[in-house]
C-alpha cells in the first residue's frame, strides 16, 4: 500500500510538473477570460459604417523598409481599425519571420488625450535581442499606424495588460506616434 501510494503521488507529481513546463515555454496555450478582451461597441449598430480599404503594412528588413498592400474591412469605429490593422502587420511580421508566433492584439484603446494602448498576449521581440531589432519592430508598428492616418498622439505597448518590460527599452513612457527614428 505504501509503495503504490508513493508511486502514483510521484506519477501525479511528474505529470503535474511537465504540464507545467509545457505551459511555461507555450507549447500548451491557455486563454483564461482575463487574458481575452472583447472589445465594446458603444455606439448604435446602424451607426456603424463599414468599406474594404487597402492598407499599407511597413517592416524593416535586411538594413531597410518594406511595404505589403493588403485589404481589410474599415469600419467607424477607429479601435477596430487599428485592431485589423495591427493583427495584419502581426501576420505579415511572422510570415517574414521577424517576430515569434502566436503573437495577438488583445485590446486597442484610446483615451481622452489621444494615447493608444495596445495589449498583446505576449512581448513582441525575444528579450536577448539587439536593442536596435527591439526599436525597429516598435518603430515598423508606428509607421505603419501612421501611414494609415491613425490620429493618436502617442502609444503605450503592454503585455496582458501590463506595461512591457524590457532590459534595454524603457516602455514605462509612451511612444510618440511619429517615433523616435524620424527617417522612418
Amino acid at each position: 500500500m505504501n509503495k503504490l501510494f508513493y508511486s502514483l503521488l510521484l506519477i501525479l507529481s511528474m505529470t503535474i510538473g511537465l504540464l507545467f513546463h509545457a505551459y511555461q515555454k507555450e507549447w500548451i496555450i491557455l486563454l483564461l477570460p482575463f487574458q481575452t478582451s472583447d472589445q465594446a461597441i458603444l455606439s448604435l449598430p446602424d451607426h456603424n459604417h463599414y468599406e474594404p480599404k487597402k492598407i499599407p503594412l511597413y517592416f524593416f528588413k535586411h538594413e531597410k523598409w518594406h511595404f505589403e498592400e493588403t485589404s481589410i474591412i474599415w469600419s467607424s469605429q477607429i479601435t477596430e481599425n487599428i485592431t485589423a490593422i495591427t493583427n495584419n502587420w502581426l501576420m505579415l511580421m511572422e510570415d517574414e519571420k521577424i517576430i515569434d508566433t502566436d503573437i495577438q492584439l488583445l485590446s486597442a484603446i484610446i483615451t481622452e488625450n489621444k494615447e493608444l494602448f495596445l495589449s498583446f498576449n505576449k512581448d513582441l521581440f525575444d528579450k536577448q535581442s539587439a536593442t536596435l531589432y527591439k526599436m525597429m519592430i516598435i518603430e515598423s508598428l508606428l509607421k505603419t499606424l501612421r501611414e494609415n492616418h491613425i490620429s493618436v498622439q502617442s502609444v503605450r505597448f503592454l503585455v496582458h495588460h501590463q506595461t512591457m518590460i524590457d532590459d534595454h527599452i524603457n516602455f514605462n513612457i509612451s511612444w510618440p506616434m511619429n517615433g523616435y527614428i524620424h527617417s522612418a
